[in-house]
């Protein structure tokens, strides 16, 4: 979502201006040292992995997207084009994670239901471009649309929203009803051990968090901005949603910005990878080095 660029209050200007570069640092720099972790970490690359992958790199776009947003929307900067392109290149950010995330469910619940039927390499490579291509394609049309024929187009990213939310709801509603049978009637299923279960229950439980942290967390900001394009015509009713709209979208990054932290507390492996990360910037090695011991000469001069 774009942040609407309006004469706010001193205590709306106060806190956006302060909350946006904060949210914006912490989310690039966790979603950095994750990519990071999975890119130089052997056992962390792997095929579903590169999902996560991709999906970070889209929640580091928009977190580091949101400080330029923050100055020239708040601050009412007007250099042409600029802010169009950054709150554009913002929605492309969040469509792009909210579609991330609906695939993401989707290989989760065939993982669980087809355990014969895995994802190959070239399934995973060819699946990641075509992400970034639609959801590329999508918010330049509905750009075009909303600027040149009339704001109600905008009322699509509602509707993208509410069809990347219901894929997630119904795959998730239909794993957790199948491993809770699983649960109850363990001797039925002869082929999903107990191992296998507890394992699958913990990445759907982490999926389902990610799921959750960021749908929910744009709902209230999604919610207002439909009002503001509702009441559009009348300009009077339609600037109360303005503000409102700025304060509530820091909910929506928070969601992004957390989204590492939500995989280093499931996972051992991710987090073990981030904290190596990190004590890699922290003394500033990025690459590991073997010292090499050089032996002391002995002088033969005599003194």
């Amino acid at each position: 979502m774009v942040v609407l660029r309006t004469n706010m209050t001193l205590p709306g200007t106060i806190f956006c201006a302060t909350a946006f570069p904060l949210i914006g640092i912490f989310g690039t720099i966790c979603n950095y040292l994750l990519c990071a972790a999975i890119h130089n970490t052997k056992h962390l690359r792997t095929f579903a992995n590169n999902l996560i992958f991709s999906l970070s790199i889209s929640n580091m776009l928009a977190c580091s997207v949101t400080i330029s947003v923050a100055t020239v929307s708040i601050f009412d900067i007007n250099i042409f084009g600029l802010s169009v392109v950054i709150s554009e290149t913002t929605i492309f950010c969040v469509m792009s994670a909210l579609l991330h995330l609906a695939v993401i469910s989707i290989e989760n619940y065939s993982h669980i239901f087809q355990p014969q039927k895995r994802s190959s390499h070239r399934y995973i490579t060819y699946i990641i471009p075509w992400l970034w291509i639609t959801a590329f394609s999508y918010t330049l049309l509905v750009a075009i649309l909303r600027q040149f024929v009339t704001i109600w187009f905008a009322a699509c990213h509602f509707i993208w929203y509410l069809i990347t939310t219901t894929i997630i709801i119904v795959c998730y509603v239909r794993v957790l009803r199948k491993l809770n049978q699983h649960r109850r009637h363990f001797s039925i299923f002869q082929n999903y051990s107990q191992n296998r279960r507890r394992l699958d229950t913990k990445t759907t439980h982490m999926i389902l968090v990610l799921a959750a942290m960021l749908t929910i967390n744009w709902l209230p900001a999604i919610s207002v901005y439909i009002a503001f394009i509702i009441t559009y015509s009348n300009t009077k009713l339609s600037d109360t949603f303005r503000e409102p709209f700025n304060i509530l979208s820091i909910l929506g990054y928070i969601g992004h910005a957390f989204m590492p932290l939500v995989y280093a507390h499931y996972n051992s492996k991710f987090r073990l990878g981030m904290k190596r990360e990190l004590y890699k910037i922290r003394h500033c090695r990025f690459r590991k080095s073997k010292k090499q011991v050089v032996p002391l000469r002995l002088s033969t001069r005599n003194p």
